[in-house]
């Protein structure tokens, strides 16, 4: 179904119940789920996002919520006007060849959409090594190929065809929503106060929150203290769970770079990349 997505009353569908739930079931269900959902590829920064979020309310709201956690579905606990949030993968499509993502998307129609992206080429990376080092790989329905990521970009399963499918797919479903936010990873890094000041516009939940209970959070998760909370076990969220960490590429908060991806492969690999995104990834995405 839609993998880990948070319904309003805090619970998940385990992935392996979530395939065995029919499809057209979606309207129906639709209905339990919140009316904002981020939607986004692994390894889009989604993880970050949520930290600002709740240590943005953390602040703002002082006892209702715990900083360093990852409680964005509790906001309507804080003030009934305060819609909750949820997150999705939107069917798990980091798992499928292009020819598998679903396609339709009318369980979005009476959502607000917020798509996170990032740069395709920095995400095969990061999901690569989420793959082979925190457990990703038993996800997977079949073997692929995960010797380097040079080997891993080329897979026609979650490989860099899957990413650019499911993006191209969101941009042309793009007006299915109620309505419909994109948002950059790249953009988030740069400017992140005003990125969030956005988010929260879009949101409609901007007068409830503070620009000093944003800064604060911003603050609370720079790359490198979100970094060292992460090796001292702060973050109480099996998002977080890092079992080796002696292992600098096994941590959630691993590089966070922008163009990263250069560090990992050879010149004819980026050059594939390159060419696959300027010939199929939508021009709006402006990867």
């Amino acid at each position: 179904m839609i993998g880990k997505i948070r319904v309003f009353f805090g619970s998940k569908i385990p992935r392996n119940l979530k395939h065995k739930i029919k499809f057209e079931w979606f309207p129906f269900v639709s209905i339990f789920y919140p009316e904002t959902l981020i939607v986004s590829y692994p390894k889009c920064g989604r993880s970050w996002l949520r930290l600002l979020i709740n240590d943005s309310f953390a602040k703002e709201y002082s006892g209702h919520l715990k900083e360093g956690s990852l409680q964005e579905d509790r906001l309507s606990s804080i003030n009934k006007d305060i819609s909750s949030i949820g997150i999705t993968h939107d069917d798990d499509p980091m798992l499928k060849t292009p020819e598998e993502i679903i396609k339709n998307k009318s369980f979005y129609k009476k959502k607000n959409v917020v798509l996170l992206v990032r740069d395709p080429r920095d995400v095969m990376i990061s999901w690569y090594f989420q793959v082979i080092n925190r457990g990703s790989i038993k996800n997977f329905s079949e073997p692929i190929k995960t010797n380097d990521p040079r080997d891993f970009i080329y897979n026609e399963r979650g490989g860099l065809k899957t990413i650019i499918d499911f993006y191209n797919l969101w941009w042309k479903n793009r007006e299915r929503p109620k309505s419909f936010y994109c948002m950059s990873y790249e953009a988030l890094r740069s400017d992140t106060l005003n990125e969030m000041i956005k988010l929260f516009e879009f949101w409609g939940i901007r007068k409830y929150i503070s620009d000093s209970s944003i800064k604060h959070a911003i603050q609370k998760n720079s790359f490198e203290k979100l970094k060292d909370k992460e090796s001292k076990g702060a973050v109480k969220h099996d998002a977080f769970k890092t079992v080796d960490k002696k292992n600098p590429d096994a941590f959630k908060a691993r590089k966070g770079k922008v163009g990263g991806y250069v560090d990992y492969l050879e010149t004819e690999d980026i050059k594939y990349m390159d060419d696959l995104i300027s010939k199929t990834l939508n021009k709006a995405y402006k990867y």
